[in-house]
């Protein structure tokens, strides 16, 4: 656990913002409170991402020239 994780009365708040309005499509490959997390912490201690500690979720994210992107193919 880091200083920029969310505590869990935090995430109970804003869980809800995370689901998807249209059940179709398949489940999330990583818990949701992990990535918010590791966004936080991305943010808060200013490293880069390739730098962030191994238990955080890895290839939810990629980073490229246009900005941060979903690591599913090329799509924006």
């Amino acid at each position: 656990m880091y200083q920029s994780d969310l505590k869990d009365d935090e995430w109970l708040k804003i869980k809800n913002d995370f689901n998807p309005s249209d059940k179709r499509g398949r489940k999330s490959k990583h818990d949701k409170k992990a990535i918010v997390d590791a966004i936080l912490y991305v943010v808060k201690s200013g490293c880069q991402w390739r730098m962030m500690p191994k238990d955080f979720p890895r290839g939810f994210m990629t980073i490229s020239a246009a900005g941060i992107k979903q690591g599913y193919g090329n799509a924006p």
